[in-house]
């Protein structure tokens, strides 16, 4: 059992060095990281429930900020509104590059209204995914006037990291 244990600890902290390595966007291998690539552009799948109980997904943008997973969605959302009521979400997040990975995180959402921080957050998030350039001009063009910040907080996280070791 000693054994399993190590190995489930060691698959953990892949999955968490996957995760990480979401947010710095580099799409080298860094020592340690078991040939995890490092997907810039991975989209997230947003999990929540309904009031009605039925499952609720939308495909988000995200970033890693510490152990935070951070996006910005609007306040008249299905997503802000479902989390007002529960305040709990899941992402499914994969790099379907070899050696593939993917993890899912389950936790607590904290939802900021603030347009300072909705302002910073956008910036971060959408430069990941369409360069600074492009991110200035989205930010610009959205200006995300009743946007919100919205902080997934892991307390349950499951995956695989380098489902294929090259």
């Amino acid at each position: 059992m000693p054994a399993r244990r190590a190995e489930l600890r060691s698959q953990r902290q892949r999955i968490t060095l996957f995760m990480e390595g979401l947010s710095d966007g580099s799409q080298d291998e860094r020592p340690g990281d078991h040939g995890i690539s490092h997907a810039r552009t991975t989209d997230g799948a947003c999990g929540d429930d309904l009031v009605c109980g039925r499952p609720h997904v939308a495909t988000i943008w995200f970033t890693v900020d510490g152990n935070d997973i951070v996006f910005v969605t609007s306040s008249d959302s299905v997503k802000a509104k479902n989390f007002s009521r529960t305040a709990s979400a899941a992402l499914a997040v994969d790099d379907d590059s070899p050696p593939f990975s993917y993890a899912n995180v389950e936790g607590p959402v904290t939802v900021v209204d603030d347009m300072e921080q909705v302002l910073h957050w956008a910036m971060i998030i959408a430069s990941r995914y369409i360069g600074e350039d492009g991110a200035k001009a989205f930010v610009q063009m959205d200006g995300f006037p009743d946007d919100l910040v919205c902080r997934l907080t892991p307390s349950h996280m499951t995956g695989i990291a380098a489902m294929m070791e090259q």
